[in-house]
């Protein structure tokens, strides 16, 4: 038998902007996406993903770019979207995905919208930014989902921004998130924390330059907070900075990673164990992977030789909670999807074809 386990291939209909989450047993299991009619569809598996059972019972309507967050145990379980007129849409369930209700809040309209949760689902974050001001919103949550509180209603604390990453630690008491401010021309890196579960927000004073395409992720404690993203002044350099007091303040990594593109960042549990994977822009698109054992102090290549992994896009990676099973995945151009999996130390990287 394979190591990776049995593969089923299930059809769920066509469509595009896939996601799918599921809690930490890997039990309950949920996918939702925009078919080909432009309709949010949702699934859930309760099974370990063996059987699903389409939602009928709610109606979602029509959009794009959806994103769907669950707690641990996979009770509780949230999706977002804009629909056509760029409003943004919350649903929540708390009964494992069998019912679904729209959040009564009034949310403002706006584009790429992201939605987190803490272990227990009580505590949920979303953020956004609205088109033409391109002003970042961000909404919280203190009653699993049912009602939504805006951060800044004014709109005084948060500024420009476009395309916010949100990461929270288990608890929902500490919360990161990052975008690209394009007020002054080329986009500049921002990164707002709370550690109030959302109530008051504050700027890290850290000057990281300009940048987009970021990717942001916390431990378990919320102590430890990573962040990776492509350079824009001047050529596109990938950037990682780290965090030790919940994302207040921030240091530059020691490393040289080259220029790159769709960067993404994972950690383990306690953060000692930090993984990133991105698409090398030059000279031929390899898809680079490094790793840090010291918290984000300093990194090292899987692949330095660039023989190992082979020319991609679209990468994305994962790990369990103690850093022992890595698993990456992103399109090639030889074969469609291609995927890695690793027990650690990384030395031992095997590949896999999924």
């Amino acid at each position: 038998m394979d190591l990776l386990g049995i593969y089923l291939q299930l059809s769920f209909g066509s469509g595009r902007d896939v996601q799918i989450t599921t809690d930490t047993s890997g039990k309950y299991v949920y996918l939702i996406l925009t078919d080909s009619t432009g309709a949010i569809k949702v699934f859930y598996s309760s099974n370990f993903a063996i059987n699903w059972t389409q939602i009928t019972g709610a109606s979602f309507g029509d959009g794009v770019f959806p994103v769907i967050a669950t707690d641990h145990s996979g009770e509780h379980v949230y999706i977002a979207w804009r629909d056509g007129p760029d409003t943004v849409h919350i649903f929540f369930s708390s009964n494992f995905g069998v019912f679904w209700a729209e959040t009564a809040s009034a949310l403002t309209i706006g584009w790429d919208p992201q939605v987190i949760t803490s272990a227990s689902g009580k505590h949920v974050y979303a953020s956004w930014w609205k088109p033409l001001a391109e002003k970042t919103q961000i909404f919280y949550s203190k009653d699993f989902g049912a009602t939504w509180i805006n951060a800044d209603p004014l709109e005084t604390i948060f500024g420009d921004g476009v395309f916010p990453q949100l990461t929270t630690d288990l608890s929902g008491q500490y919360v990161s998130d990052i975008w690209a401010d394009r007020l002054l021309g080329l986009p500049n890196i921002k990164i707002f924390y709370s550690k109030d579960f959302g109530v008051t927000w504050r700027e890290s004073t850290d000057s990281f330059g300009a940048g987009d395409d970021a990717s942001i992720i916390s431990n378990d404690s919320g102590r430890y907070v990573f962040a990776v993203w492509r350079d824009n002044d001047p050529i596109g350099d990938i950037k990682i900075f780290y965090s030790k007091d919940f994302g207040a303040t921030w240091t530059d990594t020691t490393g040289s990673f080259g220029q790159g593109a769709e960067p993404v960042i994972i950690t383990n549990h306690t953060g000692r164990n930090v993984f990133a994977i991105w698409q090398d822009n030059f000279p031929t698109g390899n898809i680079k992977t490094f790793y840090s054992s010291d918290f984000g102090a300093t990194w090292n290549d899987v692949d330095s030789s660039d023989t190992f992994f082979g020319i991609g896009e679209f990468p994305n990676i994962i790990s369990d909670n103690v850093a022992q099973n890595i698993y990456g995945l992103w399109k090639s151009s030889v074969s469609f999807t291609k995927g890695i999996r690793s027990f650690f130390p990384l030395t031992l990287m095997k590949d896999k074809r999924l």
